[in-house]
């Protein structure tokens, strides 16, 4: 009986966290960003830590979009100075970035468990590293 219990429970974890998981096409990089904005992919790979979580990222101290395990968002924002992070109670590590009219920028989001608290971290990453990591990724809507 305990082994039916058991195999039970695993059947409704994997259902559970599967709805944790984003939906959506695959990754399809913009072949031209519009001359007057820059194109910020941000993206964040599935991975069983704060998976069940939706991180809220702001752009500026304005609310951009959400977004869910494995999923990436493009975001076409204006040109100049910008200071991303999340809006969450974890600890936050923000990202400033000039960002420049025609250009294409990656932002990884993770999550680093630590002790006490969980540190949410959107970095900027090459654009080979990103290309390959958004193959794993549905898009989001912004």
């Amino acid at each position: 009986m305990k082994k039916y219990a058991h195999c039970f429970s695993i059947l409704v974890a994997m259902f559970m966290l599967t709805g944790c998981v984003a939906g959506g096409v695959s990754f399809v990089k913009e072949s031209v960003v519009p001359k007057d904005k820059a194109l910020v992919y941000f993206y964040r790979p599935n991975n069983f830590q704060g998976s069940a979580l939706d991180v809220t990222v702001k752009d500026n101290d304005k609310t951009a979009f959400k977004i869910k395990n494995g999923q990436y968002i493009k975001y076409f924002t204006e040109p100049g100075k910008h200071k991303f992070y999340t809006d969450t109670m974890a600890i936050d590590k923000p990202t400033e970035i000039e960002l420049e009219v025609g250009q294409a920028y990656y932002i990884k989001t993770g999550l680093s468990v630590g002790m006490w608290t969980g540190t949410w971290a959107l970095n900027r990453v090459y654009e080979s590293e990103a290309l390959e990591e958004l193959k794993s990724c549905k898009s989001g809507k912004k």
